[in-house]
């Protein structure tokens, strides 16, 4: 929940912003500590200055990082509250890391020292525990089921193979322990010994779109093209507002080389990319399913907004063009290659005066 308080508040854009704040300070402060030593004809003063000043720097970024730890808590707590949780588990999991503050940084779990902990967050933790009036209540069954195949499915793709199947022998039998077992088989290339435990939790829980979804994974890296756009198609339908199961459907069709996928292929990608516009990948099948179907003026726009994704902006000017060749003026993709030139343009225009500007 803490976590998912950082993503919310896009936390990861704003650090990098505060980190760039940060080592300005730093900088600008050796620069006038390096004047202030040569006016004053003695090196002490402005090494002095310069240390205070980077000083100053880290005290403003651990500032702003506290402030992002006690918002991503008020986050977390709300969150709990809303699902009709207790927030136990979030003070038990800080309780653990408080006792790590003591170690010296090299034997500090990583977490620590990303995630400051202060007396005042693990107080409104403490107080929200006290007076949440699902405190004392046991989790719900299916959360906890979902846990723990969500830890067994980052384990076993985090991990190597050894190490997870330490972790799920395979005299486990659980549900997450062939979840992860499975995994571990398709990562060490054994389909062989794979497909029978995907099928078996299949068999179990034919509605879970996320075992079909691994089913067709495996099946599409392994060559068996057919048979993963079988299971892929079923995942799809079974979690239709799934962009990235789209995109691997999408995917198998055009890997298969069969035009009479293409249609399907184009509506998945095109559902897809509207729950996601700015992924590359999508745009690059869609530019080859579209040379599928024989539409090149399509496929040639397509491949432009991947070009303009990944930077590649001299590939923009060269796809729009065949594209604007093509395709009929005045339509909505008319018009949006319109602006993708002017964006490439943009870039382009800002990139020459920085080159200048150095």
């Amino acid at each position: 929940a803490h976590e998912i308080g950082h993503i919310a508040g896009a936390d990861f854009v704003t650090s990098s912003d505060a980190m760039a704040a940060a080592s300005t300070t730093a900088l600008l402060a050796t620069l006038l500590g390096v004047a202030a030593g040569v006016a004053s004809g003695n090196p002490d003063v402005g090494i002095a200055a310069a240390l205070g000043g980077q000083g100053t720097a880290q005290r403003m970024f651990f500032a702003f990082n506290r402030g992002q730890e006690s918002e991503a808590d008020q986050y977390a707590l709300r969150m709990l509250n809303e699902t009709k949780q207790s927030p136990e588990g979030l003070y038990d999991f800080f309780s653990k890391l408080s006792g790590q503050e003591l170690l010296i940084s090299d034997r500090q779990d990583p977490y620590v020292r990303t995630h400051p902990l202060t007396r005042e967050r693990m107080s409104t933790v403490a107080n929200a525990v006290a007076n949440s009036p699902y405190h004392g209540q046991p989790l719900d069954p299916d959360r906890e089921r979902q846990h723990r195949r969500m830890v067994a499915k980052l384990f076993a793709y985090l991990k190597p193979q050894m190490t997870t199947f330490q972790r799920y022998p395979e005299s486990d039998k659980s549900a997450e322990a062939r979840y992860a077992q499975s995994i571990a088989f398709y990562r060490r290339g054994q389909l062989k010994e794979a497909l029978p435990l995907i099928d078996s939790l299949i068999a179990e829980a034919p509605n879970d779109p996320y075992y079909w979804e691994l089913k067709g994974q495996m099946l599409l890296e392994n060559g068996r093209i057919e048979e993963s756009i079988v299971a892929l198609k079923e995942s799809s339908r079974l979690a239709p507002e799934a962009p990235l199961i789209r995109v691997m459907m999408a995917h198998a069709m055009v890997e298969s080389g069969d035009p009479a996928f293409a249609p399907e292929a184009q509506a998945a990608l095109q559902a897809a990319l509207r729950q996601d516009p700015e992924d590359p990948w999508a745009w690059d099948l869609a530019a080859k399913s579209y040379l599928q179907s024989n539409n090149p003026g399509m496929s040639a726009y397509a491949a432009a907004e991947r070009a303009l994704l990944t930077g590649q902006f001299g590939d923009v000017v060269r796809y729009t063009r065949r594209a604007e060749e093509l395709l009929e003026k005045d339509t909505p993709t008319w018009y949006r290659l319109q602006d993708i030139k002017v964006t490439a343009q943009n870039y382009l225009q800002e990139f020459m005066e920085k080159r200048r500007g150095r």
